[in-house]
Formats: structure tokens, sequence, C-alpha cells
């Protein structure tokens, strides 16, 4: 059975199933090479209503291979199957 992760409702994992603390970059499973992490931003609300610069948020961990964007990690460390480059 192949099922298309985009229409999934919700992936769950385990803290006893995530791998080491991630650092800079990912050995990439699909290709062998190593691909730099990429991070998402934050922002917060001032109490005068505008908005703060944008901060890097490390709590999701991405990277690309190709055309396509991968998650490879949450809380600081990597998911299932994924290393250090």
């Amino acid at each position: 059975m192949q099922l298309d992760a985009c229409n999934l409702p919700f992936t769950a994992i385990g803290n006893s199933e995530l791998g080491g603390w991630f650092e800079k970059s990912v050995r990439c499973p699909n290709c062998g090479e190593a691909h730099t992490l990429e991070f998402g931003t934050k922002r917060t609300m001032h109490t005068d209503g505008t908005w703060s610069d944008p901060v890097t948020c490390k709590s999701t961990a991405f990277y690309r291979c190709g055309n396509k964007t991968y998650m490879a990690g949450v809380g600081g460390r990597y998911l299932p199957g994924l290393e250090e480059a």
C-alpha cells in the first residue's frame, strides 16, 4: 500500500523514535549527498500592533533535494533514518 504524505491527516513520532541532535546538514537517503538544513521563522506581535523582525525557529528542520522539500527533524533531533552529514 502506498500513501501520499500530503493527504495524511497527521504524523506522530515519539521521543524514543527520534535520532541524534541536528546541526547544519543531513545525509539524504534519496541521493546520498549532504544537504543544508533549513528552518522556518517566527514573528511576534508587539503591544503596539506591529510585528517583530523574523527570528529563526529551529523547532522544525527541512532540507531540499532536487525540486522537493523534506522534513528532517523536530525539537532539535532528526527524524528516524536521518543523520548528520
